[in-house]
Order: structure tokens, then sequence, then C-alpha cells
């Protein structure tokens, strides 16, 4: 969700190299960068209320058969893919919510840190006019943590 959702400015430096030089989709197989932004977010997934909220990160992109790491999941391993088919498990995450700051949450503790694991199945069930028009069904299944980074609760 962070890099989902984040209005992003990206300076991407694709990465040199023999290992490197493959191109997927006209996309280099690695870049590396920094990306930085600025957003109006929800405080928590599905939240009613949103707040600005800044980062810079270094980010790196692995665009591989299986292991990639691309707009779909900040890390993913895709194990099926046909036309109509994808298969992967994918791993996100997102901000942590202060309680004071938001009005559906008075009185409840903080949100800390969210992270989300697991399997999603997209179906390309038609298309019309080759590709420009599609409808597709997505049923991923997460198991979400948080972490103050000195307990993980489940």
């Amino acid at each position: 969700m962070i890099v989902k959702t984040m209005l992003a400015a990206a300076l991407a430096l694709p990465v040199a190299g023999a290992a490197q030089a493959q191109e997927i989709a006209g996309e280099p197989l690695w870049e590396l960068g920094v990306a930085a932004g600025v957003g109006s977010l929800p405080d928590y997934p599905a939240a009613d209320q949103n707040h600005v909220r800044a980062l810079a990160l270094p980010f790196i992109r692995y665009r591989g058969d299986i292991l990639r790491s691309d707009e779909k999941g900040l890390v993913r391993g895709r194990f099926i893919r046909t036309p109509d088919v994808e298969f992967d498990i994918s791993l996100n995450g997102s901000f942590p919510a202060r309680s004071d700051k938001n009005t559906a949450r008075a009185g409840m503790p903080d949100i800390d840190w969210l992270g989300e694991v697991g399997p999603r199945l997209e179906w390309t069930v038609a298309r019309a006019a080759g590709d420009i028009a599609r409808v597709t069904l997505e049923l991923p299944v997460r198991t979400v943590w948080s972490t103050d980074f000195k307990a993980v609760c489940f």
C-alpha cells in the first residue's frame, strides 16, 4: 500500500550489465532509484479519514519471470501466468495510525505499522476488442500483522 498509494516522484537509475540486459515488455529487468512522495493517504486500510504523509525510500524494482517487485506488491512470487490466469504470493504494508488524529478511532489504541502477505488469483473472464477492454476477477487472501518494531501481533 505504501508503494501503491503514494503519489511518487521517482528517479529511476537502470542498472547496466550483462545479467540485466534482458528486457521484459520493453522495460529493464532491474531498476534502482529513490522514490519520494507526499500524499493524502487513508489512516489505515478502509479508513474514512486521511492525513498527509511524506516518505523517501530507496527502491529496487525487479521484473523476473517468477520473482517480482512491481506495482502489484513490494515483493511477489508469480507462480502461474497465462494470458487469462495469474497466481502469485505477495507482500505489502501500510503506515501506522494515531487514534488521537482520527475521529472514527477516538478513544481506541493506535494502529502500528501493518504488513500483509498472501496469495492472489487474477482471472480474465472476458475480453473485448482485443485487450482494450476486459473483465477481470481478482481473489486475494491476506493475513495481516502489526508491529511497533518491538513486537509483532497477528
